[in-house]
């Protein structure tokens, strides 16, 4: 969760009920549904809402009850959300907050340390875990980038050593924070100085980091990622019922886990 301090009155929501009765208020609230990112949005609220998507059946891609009320609530915040904001990837939506008064919450983004730093003239945001359903833990689909050695590569002793220095505690908890970069390990993650030079970013976040949720991995699963996405955004647009748009993405899910076929 993203948010501008100086829009938004009071603590942060907590759960999901929270963020839309902050919507109902007229609150400019975002959701990340440009790309790939809607169907990814609505797999955390999904997991938020006790239904993992293709967890308990992986040839079901999400529950009937869960699947209405997640649907309901993306498609809420997408047609009540700003216009220029919905064409945005996350960095998109993040920079756009640093500049402009027109979003005042993301609930749910993935979390880029720098922009609770910005540059001079930006305004900084606050970053906080997910919104969780009542007694739930924070919910988030897993992102990020690692760190990758080409088959055609063969490792040397000064590839391993710099890799080993690079996920190590003094490259992770010092080097990487002091230039702009964002570690991956635990104790970073809980450093207090790591934290006091990014507003808390880490801390603020770690509850979804470590109750996320991981994307089906099956080999047709990017290109199910892509047109479920633009279907979602279509839908939203359409007024799409629940229930419809449900059949459609179980339809192109199964049809990513046989090959492609229709």
């Amino acid at each position: 969760m993203a948010l501008r301090p100086d829009l938004l009155e009071g603590p942060p929501p907590q759960q999901w009920d929270d963020v839309m009765a902050l919507v109902d208020s007229d609150v400019p609230v975002a959701a990340s549904i440009a790309g790939p990112h809607a169907i990814l949005s609505f797999f955390s609220i999904c997991a938020a809402l006790g239904d993992p998507p293709a967890i308990a059946d992986p040839d079901r891609l999400v529950s009937r009850e869960a699947g209405r009320r997640a649907y309901e609530i993306l498609a809420r915040i997408a047609r009540s959300m700003p216009d220029e904001a919905r064409p945005l990837n996350p960095i998109g939506l993040l920079g756009l907050m640093t500049r402009q008064d027109s979003i005042a919450l993301c609930p749910l983004v993935y979390g880029y340390v720098n922009y609770s730093r910005p540059a001079a003239g930006l305004r900084p945001l606050a970053f906080h875990d997910a919104p969780r359903s009542e007694g739930g833990f924070p919910k988030g689909t897993l992102g990020g980038t690692g760190i990758g050695v080409s088959r055609r590569c063969t490792p040397d002793a000064a590839l391993k050593e710099h890799l080993m220095w690079l996920m190590g505690q003094a490259a992770q908890c010092k080097f990487l924070p002091a230039h702009d970069g964002q570690p991956s390990r635990r104790d970073a993650w809980r450093d207090r100085d790591v934290n006091a030079a990014s507003g808390n970013f880490y801390l603020n976040t770690l509850e979804t980091l470590e109750h996320a949720y991981v994307r089906p991995r099956h080999a047709g699963y990017i290109a199910f990622q892509t047109e479920a996405s633009a279907a979602m955004r279509d839908g939203f647009d359409s007024l799409t019922p629940a229930d419809a748009m449900l059949d459609h993405l179980q339809m192109l899910y199964t049809a990513s886990r046989r090959g492609g076929e229709r």
